[in-house]
């Protein structure tokens, strides 16, 4: 049975990061419950469009949430949203499900409802002896916001999560025609009758499914994706001193087997260093001080549970402290901040010099600590790491800010918009606290300009994380990180919605970047 609430009295609602807070007009909270089953799916399928019919008789945009775990308005329309949390059916997929010219076996592929969270899905994967490819820094995150933002993760061989989905099940609006299972024309994953296990029309098309792999919350309700897993797989997890030019060196060449940076356990037969799964330098920003975490894939299981020191050292009181001291001074106390955030943050390698062995959910484990923070994140190409991170640096030799940095490489994205677009990406990220107005001249908002600025200035190729802060108001920014991507994007999408209802799945924010016109004069596809 499948059972809405409709909840009046919640007139706002804020991220997990405390951005915001955002209005809310309608609530909406679907409750599954009976089978764990495609019927259960497809009674509760059935339930979102009559929601959608309720929004387009009454003139009301629709928008979905999970974690809440983007750090900006991407979640939110200023009207009525839904809560997928309940929505967290797993199932497995059955050897005749799967079609005949499929790279990818039943053991591959899951079926995974729109609201499991990336910690529940490791969980319910690893009992059965899998595991997903990649993982992001935390694992809080609902599978519809990995796909709707294209969250990165941070294996050196592998793309971003959201490239290991190999199938969406959209809801588009409330007729039965309205129900669309989605793959690529050039890689069949599930046979053709799966769709009508779904109640759902099959439509296979490359440049749609690319468009909307991040499409930013707007190309439909995401009810469920079909995942591309793997057998499970473990790291070992290194934390090493390096010093700041040898990181960038290693970031920009991936030259380890020549590096002076070597871990002796790690290397092979010859004595030379191996690639690693992940290479992860953090770096505060003011002092070039440099921490490498440094993991390597090995299939011989922990011989006892993974501890880890940050975990320990995370403690949400400290944090309240540092937003209290923040809030009651000036300038002079950001570096002081910066430098306990250093001691508290960085992995220490005195502490852990032994090597931490854990399957992919227990190194990228959970976040629990919900405090007012911002994120950046930038991507560049690998090769202009050094020149990248000179631009970076200087910004912040004139504004102090209470955060620190670390870089992560990820393969190329096969999605229009994502932002792992380079060859190899790195992704540069400053994480931290927010910081009262009055604290430096600067604001974030400031500050987030500034990076655009700077990197338009010196002509270093840029994107931005679609989940985190930015000022995405900036003039012409998509078209400045995507070229003429942006109008493909917007084509698909009018190709697969009406304009009612590519208006319905539309926000300020997809309205802010310049994405939420529509293409009128494209082939509908039906």
């Amino acid at each position: 049975m499948t059972i809405t609430d409709k909840i009046t009295d919640v007139k706002e609602l804020t991220t997990w990061h405390q951005n915001g807070p955002y209005p809310v007009d309608l609530l909406y909270k679907t409750r599954q419950t009976g089978t764990k089953d495609y019927n259960t799916h497809n009674e509760t399928v059935l339930e979102i469009q009559k929601l959608l019919a309720e929004c387009k008789a009454e003139g009301q945009r629709f928008r979905a949430y999970g974690s809440r775990w983007s750090l900006n308005d991407i979640a939110f329309n200023n009207a009525r949203l839904h809560d997928n949390n309940s929505m967290k059916l797993r199932l497995e997929i059955n050897p005749n499900e799967v079609h005949p010219e499929s790279p990818l076996t039943n053991e591959q592929l899951v079926f995974v409802q729109c609201g499991t969270k990336i910690n529940q899905l490791t969980n319910w994967l690893e009992k059965r002896g899998r595991s997903l490819r990649t993982s992001g820094g935390s694992n809080g995150q609902s599978i519809a916001g990995v796909i709707s933002t294209g969250v990165h993760g941070g294996a050196m061989k592998r793309q971003g999560m959201s490239d290991y989905v190999k199938g969406m099940h959209l809801i588009i609006g409330p007729d039965p025609k309205d129900r669309v299972y989605l793959e690529r024309s050039s890689q069949k994953i599930m046979k053709d009758d799966y769709a009508s296990t779904l109640n759902s029309r099959l439509i296979r098309d490359d440049d749609l499914f690319n468009a909307a792999l991040v499409g930013l919350g707007s190309f439909g309700f995401i009810a469920a994706v079909v995942l591309e897993v793997q057998k499970i797989f473990y790291l070992k997890r290194y934390i090493r001193k390096i010093k700041y030019d040898e990181a960038i060196h290693l970031l920009k060449t991936l030259d380890f087997k020549g590096s002076t940076f070597r871990i002796k356990e790690e290397t092979d037969d010859n004595g030379d260093p191996i690639t690693p799964y992940h290479f992860k330098p953090y770096i505060n920003q003011y002092t070039k001080k440099c921490i490498a975490e440094v993991l390597y894939e090995t299939n011989e299981p922990p011989t006892k549970p993974v501890d880890f020191e940050i975990e320990k050292q995370l403690h949400p009181d400290l944090f309240r402290l540092m937003q209290w001291a923040l809030d009651k001074s000036n300038g002079k106390i950001v570096k002081l901040m910066t430098k306990i955030l250093q001691n508290e943050v960085f992995p220490n390698p005195k502490k852990e010099y032994k090597p931490v062995v854990g399957s992919l959910g227990d190194i990228f484990h959970s976040v629990p600590f919900q405090q007012p923070g911002f994120s950046w994140a930038i991507g560049v190409d690998h090769r202009q790491i050094d020149k990248a991170m000179e631009v970076f640096i200087d910004i912040f030799d004139e504004i102090k800010v209470p955060g620190l940095t670390a870089i992560k490489l990820v393969q190329q994205t096969d999605s229009t918009l994502g932002f792992t677009k380079f060859p190899l990406t790195a992704v540069i990220g400053l994480d931290g606290l927010q910081w009262p107005d009055h604290v430096t001249p600067w604001k974030q908002t400031d500050v987030e300009r500034e990076i655009i600025r700077a990197f338009s200035l010196n002509n270093i190729p840029f994107t931005l994380h679609w989940g985190k802060n930015a000022a995405w108001e900036y003039p012409r920014l998509v078209d400045m990180m995507y070229g003429d991507k942006d109008d493909e994007w917007r084509k698909q999408r009018s190709r697969l919605l009406d304009p009612l209802m590519a208006d319905i799945f539309s926000n300020d924010f997809l309205r802010r970047v310049g994405l939420a016109g529509y293409e009128r004069n494209v082939h509908i596809i039906t």
